[in-house]
């Protein structure tokens, strides 16, 4: 789960730098706020992807079984939130 926690941070990162190409306008209007979107969209998914495949078990350390799909999730759970802030944001310039 320390993993997957400090995974999430980096493609908050990413979406970071992705924001100011992507998004119309001025970085300051939309880097910080897709940082956190895609932060939350990878944190979200890896944490519930985790802890559904450690069952009851899921509050103990996680084990190699549940890290990958975690990490997986953590990326498409990113990509998902990043993706629906960029059309958002899209949307927005546009009305």
């Amino acid at each position: 789960m320390l993993l997957i926690g400090f995974f999430w941070i980096f493609l908050g990162i990413a979406a970071m730098f992705l924001a100011k190409p992507l998004a119309p306008g001025a970085w300051e209007d939309h880097g910080p706020a897709a940082t956190m979107t895609t932060c939350l969209g990878a944190y979200l998914a890896g944490s519930i992807t985790v802890l559904a495949m450690e069952g009851p078990n899921g509050f103990g350390p996680p084990t190699i079984a549940g890290t990958g799909p975690g990490i997986l999730a953590s990326i498409i759970g990113g990509v998902i939130g990043f993706v629906v802030y960029i059309a958002d944001a899209r949307r927005q310039a546009q009305a």
